[in-house]
């Protein structure tokens, strides 16, 4: 008797990804500038000596602040 030689099948695997691609042109400048002014903040700087460094204004910082809270926290919920 004689056997023969079995292969396996190949089949192309198809996996689905979705990705976002942001320019961070199109970002707003809070955004852009959030993770330097919570830093800076961590640090001891005030918003406005933040704002001088980051040739922003005091409220610019303040915004990016809160919004780095808010993330912060979302991402820390989604994780539970």
């Amino acid at each position: 008797m004689r056997r023969t030689q079995t292969q396996r099948i190949r089949t192309a695997a198809s996996i689905s990804v979705e990705a976002v691609i942001v320019d961070d042109a199109d970002l707003p400048v809070y955004l852009t500038i959030a993770d330097t002014a919570t830093q800076l903040s961590e640090l001891g700087m005030s918003d406005r000596a933040i704002a001088s460094a980051l040739a922003v204004s005091d409220k610019r910082v303040a915004k990016a602040a809160r919004g780095a809270a808010a993330s912060r926290s979302e991402v820390g919920s989604s994780r539970m």
